[in-house]
This record gives structure tokens, C-alpha cells and sequence, in this order.
């Protein structure tokens, strides 16, 4: 969960599957308990949203302090696509509403995180998880 700025009762829920983000809403959105879903899950739900309050981010980070928080001006997104593109933090709002209405659009106007001449870079998501799973299982490489 992201909450790009912090006196703005708004949050993004990001994936690392897709690299984007596959929902948004306010505090209380986030707070309707789905169906089957009870008192643990509502629990559950609060803490990660005060967690964003915090820290820009419910993110326990995966080796980076705060990865997606307070601290980076701009999210690295693929939304799906091949390519990483530029967020600012402070957009995050305005570019999930874009992409609701066009969202090859919103994701073309974004600044590319790379030159057109190099190839594509791997998500910094991934990467990160990926290198946090190795040291949770011992591994050296």
C-alpha cells in the first residue's frame, strides 16, 4: 500500500506482479471488509494503512528502508507492460484517474526510466524480492 501524499486521504494498492497499481481509494474503501472476511482481516487492513500513514508506504522494504515511502520522489512502474516508466509521487492520483479513463495514454505520458537506446531494465520490485528470498533461505548467491 502507497499513500503518495501524507495529508491526502488517499492510497494505491501496488503489485509487484504487474509492477503497478491495481486499485485506489480512501482510508474508508480500503476498510470494507469483503465477504467471508472478518474482525483479523479488518485488524490486519488498519495496520497496513497507519503503516502507509507512517511511512508513505505499508512496505517492510526488502533490504531498502521505506522502498516506495517518504524518502522517493518517484515510483518506478511497468503496469503491466515491458518497460519501466517514471512516477512522480506526488502524480500517483491524477495517473490511476487517467488510466481509468485511457490507460495506454497515461502510461505513455510518463517519462521512460531508461534511454531508448539501452534495453529494458529489470523491476527494481522483483530484483528486491528476489534478493530478499535468497538470504531468507540461506543463500549466498
Amino acid at each position: 500500500m502507497v499513500k503518495p501524499v501524507a495529508d491526502e486521504d488517499f492510497y494505491a494498492l501496488y503489485s509487484d506482479i504487474v509492477d503497478g497499481f491495481v486499485e485506489y481509494g480512501t482510508r474508508e474503501d480500503f476498510l470494507q471488509i469483503p465477504p467471508g472476511e472478518g474482525t483479523s482481516w479488518l485488524t490486519k487492513q488498519r495496520k497496513i494503512l497507519d503503516r502507509a500513514d507512517d511511512h508513505g508506504t505499508s512496505s517492510h522494504a526488502f533490504n531498502e528502508p521505506d522502498h516506495m515511502g517518504w524518502r522517493d520522489d518517484v515510483i518506478l512502474i511497468r503496469d503491466g507492460r515491458a518497460e519501466l516508466r517514471r512516477l512522480p509521487r506526488a502524480d500517483v492520483r491524477a495517473y490511476l484517474q487517467a488510466s481509468r479513463i485511457d490507460s495506454d495514454a497515461a502510461f505513455n505520458a510518463l517519462e521512460r526510466e531508461i534511454d531508448d537506446d539501452e534495453p529494458p531494465i529489470q523491476s527494481h520490485t522483483i530484483e528486491t524480492l528476489t534478493a530478499y528470498r535468497r538470504t531468507q533461505n540461506g543463500a549466498t548467491t
